[in-house]
């Protein structure tokens, strides 16, 4: 079953859920008014045998006396007090009930401004970046536990090369602000391809471009196909081993600079006299033959995930145990 058709599903299933809600309400509604109506039907009763006493002295009055009586304002009947409607007091249970009808509404609300698409206002924004919240709410209100207050109580959200599960996009739909977007991301991929071939070490800003060229790829695709919205998820098994393969060559690249730094210091240290420069080399050999050793490492990490990921996509438990144990023979030779 696909992911669409899972998330159909459980639309169908808080539908039904929120109809069957409705359902006890109005059955809990009935329950008063079978309550209230006798009552009403009393004073009821009583207001018509009143107006029947006062007709019936009216007509007993003489003929006379009646055409010489001063006619004065008739007193205003004073309006029966209020009955009031017994309070139902709702079980913890019915409680939650309604919560989460509530929040199920919302939810609606969101689905049908996805289905809307195009452009959305800020309001309409607001609301769409609450789905995740409400969910959070319903998912913890049906599992007895406190909701989350507001997103700040929700974990952080994953980059989009370490999602775990499929997220709608919602994109533009007028035709200048989509080429508008197009437009930037364009300029965007145009960097991230810069700055890995540039290689090197790289800052935290430049590493968040290049951990996000996957969700860019995917949206430049999707404007370009004239969709309205786009999923993203879990990386494919192709987009891991990608990365996987970015990775180990840039370690390799790295190792591979230093090892030629070594060489050259190795020649110095053969020399009779050096000058500043080179004397500066060889001081510097002790931090990069370090340099060398924690790359070496993480190559090695690197090789050994991709390994247990393939004997997973395999089911080769043979070569994941081989695996597991060659990382734990690692583990024990740095301990050491």
């Amino acid at each position: 079953m696909s992911a669409v058709e899972i998330k159909a599903h459980r639309k169908r299933i808080d539908e039904a859920q929120a109809e069957l809600e409705e359902l006890e309400e109005l059955i809990a509604k009935k329950e008063k008014l079978k309550r209230v109506l006798p009552a009403l039907e009393r004073e009821l009763e009583e207001m018509l045998e009143n107006a029947d006493e006062e007709e019936e002295q009216g007509e007993e009055e003489p003929e006379q006396e009646v055409e010489q009586k001063v006619v004065e304002e008739v007193p205003q009947v004073a309006a029966p007090p209020p009955v009031e409607e017994p309070k139902v007091e709702l079980t913890p249970e019915q409680q939650i009930q309604k919560k989460i009808k509530a929040l199920n509404k919302k939810l609606q609300q969101i689905e049908a401004l996805k289905a809307k698409g195009g452009d959305l206002d800020a309001d309409a924004k607001a609301k769409l970046g609450k789905e995740k919240l409400i969910r959070k709410q319903i998912e913890a209100l049906k599992k007895g536990e406190d909701p989350p207050a507001d997103e700040s109580e929700l974990p952080p959200k994953p980059a989009a090369h370490e999602m775990t599960e499929s997220e709608k996009m919602v994109l533009p739909g007028d035709a200048t602000e989509r080429e508008k977007r197009l437009k930037a991301l364009r300029k965007k991929m145009t960097q991230i391809v810069a700055l890995k071939e540039q290689g090197g070490t790289r800052d935290k800003d430049a590493q968040d471009k290049i951990n996000g060229e996957r969700l860019v790829a995917r949206e430049i695709e999707a404007l370009e196909s004239g969709a309205t919205h786009f999923e993203i998820g879990p990386p494919t098994q192709h987009e891991k081993h990608e990365a996987y393969l970015e990775q180990k060559h840039d370690l390799e690249r790295k190792i591979k600079a230093i090892t030629k730094k070594l060489s050259s210091i190795n020649d110095h240290k053969g020399k009779a006299e050096l000058s500043g420069h080179e004397q500066s080399k060889v001081e510097n050999e002790a931090s990069l033959k370090k340099e060398k050793h924690e790359l070496e490492r993480k190559l090695g990490d690197l090789n050994r995930q991709d390994q247990l990921r393939m004997s997973d996509r395999l089911g080769d438990e043979s070569l994941k145990a081989h695996v597991e144990e060659k990382s734990q023979r690692a583990s024990g030779k740095k301990g050491r």
